[in-house]
């Protein structure tokens, strides 16, 4: 394969990715057609209890006509507010099938913010868990809500496990409450509806994670989800129809709804379904279900580093193993594959980049390959550039500027959000879209891309730039050290100053021996301006909802002390 001039990472291309054909449909039709090719191999494990192919698309098909009988119409807004349970799986689908749009919610959204995603979408119908709906009912009362229907985390789980979680009934004056149940009957005896909806129709609506402000409901095609799942699966190339996936990411974010249900479903993957992101628990479900692909934050990483559970078991079964949605240092890195290794792992952790505006993943490391600091090449079919900040000025490899994509997988822009849409997508002279992601980085000539960090996480003290992952890097080189980040408090005299929070391996240790191995290290690899002007060490780093380091969290718990 030869270099192109202006993509020098497709010398780095396998032959699929070369000859990517993107469905025309929308992505239920990814899903009927693999029940074609597959209607007996098995769609997802939940707790143990497998369902095939054939018998969800069945489920999906059925769930598309009681939508349509309770009168739900193309074009509408249908909010699922849900975690990883069958019936959120089933419900995206059959809302896609009949070319509705799926308004993703994270079930632990506070009350504000549901009402708020409720009236930005005109939402008159919500499919939720029961436990979730009960305590946000009557702010509910007063959006457009017509009808809401729910369901319990076992529903759909072995009976065994049925009685777990209590029973909970919900009663409304003003809103039709329908179970599952009663909501699957209606559409038995109803004929059979067409598949609606075209590529680039919108088919899901995701909310960034934003740090300040309201979160932006990020507007996303049936194109752009069949897009990261044909990019993703020719990248990897390890997987076959009939391995399995451990999908712990949840349904509500990219990662989750792109990767661990869109993709699994589009190629014949088994998707081994949890309702929570258990992190404590995650070598468990290794040990319990054998995945052959595990894909994640760098959080779940982290925890497995300290399992006694996994001391003895062999991992041979893993195929593929990735880290996203957060960054993933070298030494994080390092730590992670020497622990694959020792336990006759054949694959080393992959590292990958996205945003949820390109649904997750836009850059991955490819099968047979591993650069120290890199996070891979661009996935077929998308363009990356590093230019100036905020400007199409393109700068040259190895020199660290915005990252800038172009892409199938970008999004349509922000449901209601004119201003901020024009701030992120962009068209260039020749008409080319661009979405202008907010974070550092660069290329080198070979089209390997380095994620430095996000713009607005950069430091700036005394007016100089500092990188939080340069410091947290040299800090992780010890080995004592788990993981660390650092963050930028807010300074009168310099306006940031870099502290560093630090979680230790394990609790038993010399803190001022310690301490002072890690300034060593940090003061011989860092700049004098950009040194920590205080280290903490915590028992764990707070997480956001999909386990990512909580930075703002770090900053207002540390501006109390």
């Amino acid at each position: 394969m030869k270099k192109t001039k202006n993509n020098p990472w497709e010398q780095w291309y396998n032959e699929k990715q070369f000859n990517i054909k993107y469905p025309t449909g929308n992505c239920y039709d990814g899903l009927r057609d693999t029940v074609n090719l597959y209607p007996d191999y098995k769609a997802y494990n939940y707790f143990g209890l497998e369902r095939e192919y054939k018998e969800i698309l069945t489920e999906v098909d059925n769930v598309s006509k009681s939508l349509m009988k309770i009168g739900v119409k193309k074009g509408e807004y249908v909010t699922i507010c849900s975690s990883n349970v069958p019936e959120a799986v089933i419900s995206f689908y059959a809302v896609n099938k009949i070319g509705a749009i799926a308004n993703m919610v994270h079930p632990k959204t506070s009350r504000e913010e549901l009402e708020y995603f409720l009236n930005l979408t005109s939402s008159s119908i919500v499919i939720a868990l029961d436990s979730v709906i009960e305590p946000f009912l009557k702010g509910i009362e007063n959006t457009k809500v017509e009808n809401i229907i729910t369901f319990g985390v076992f529903d759909s789980a072995p009976e065994s496990l049925k009685n777990l979680a209590p029973e909970v009934r919900l009663n409304s004056e003003k809103i039709n409450m329908i179970n599952w149940k009663e909501f699957y009957e209606l559409g038995l005896k109803l004929e059979e509806t067409e598949s609606v909806g075209k590529a680039n129709d919108c088919c899901a609506v995701l909310y960034s994670g934003g740090t300040t402000g309201k979160p932006k409901g990020v507007m996303l095609s049936n194109m752009n989800l069949n897009a990261l799942a044909y990019g993703g699966w020719t990248a990897n190339n390890s997987l076959a129809a009939g391995d399995s996936m451990l999908a712990v990411m949840p349904i509500f974010h990219g990662f989750g709804l792109g990767i661990c249900i869109h993709t699994s479903f589009c190629f014949g993957l088994k998707a081994i379904l949890q309702p929570k992101l258990d992190v404590k628990n995650f070598d468990k479900l290794i040990i319990d279900y054998k995945p052959n692909m595990i894909t994640g934050v760098p959080t779940i990483y982290e925890f497995l580093l300290q399992s006694e559970r996994l001391d003895d078991i062999d991992l041979s079964f893993l195929k593929w193993v990735s880290s996203g949605g957060d960054s993933l240092s070298t030494s994080m890195k390092h730590k992670i594959n020497d622990f694959l290794l020792a336990r006759n792992s054949k694959v080393l952790v992959k590292e990958g980049y996205g945003l949820t505006e390109c649904v997750t993943g836009t850059c991955l490391m490819p099968k047979d390959m591993d650069r120290d600091g890199s996070i891979g090449i661009p996935y077929a079919d998308t363009i990356y550039k590093i230019v100036e900040p905020n400007t199409f000025n393109e700068l040259p490899y190895g020199e660290i500027g915005e990252i800038i994509i172009s892409a199938p997988t970008i999004m349509l822009g922000y449901l209601g959000n004119e201003e901020e849409t024009k701030k992120a997508l962009r068209k260039d002279e020749n008409g080319v879209i661009w979405f202008y992601t907010g974070d550092l980085g660069y290329i080198d000539e070979d089209g390997f891309v380095y994620y430095k960090q996000r713009i607005k996480r950069m430091i700036i003290t005394s007016g100089y730039n500092v990188y939080p992952e340069q410091i947290e890097e040299a800090i992780e080189n010890n080995t004592s050290v788990l993981v660390s980040s650092v963050v930028g408090i807010p300074n009168k005299e310099k306006g940031e100053i870099p502290v560093a929070f630090i979680v230790m391996k394990s609790n038993e240790y010399d803190t001022e021996k310690l301490l002072a191995e890690i300034k060593k290290n940090v003061e011989s690899k860092v700049s004098k301006y950009a040194l920590p002007r205080d280290y903490v060490f915590m028992e764990n780093l707070p997480k956001t909802a999909v386990g990512k380091i909580d930075y703002q969290l770090l900053i207002s718990e540390y501006l109390k002390k």
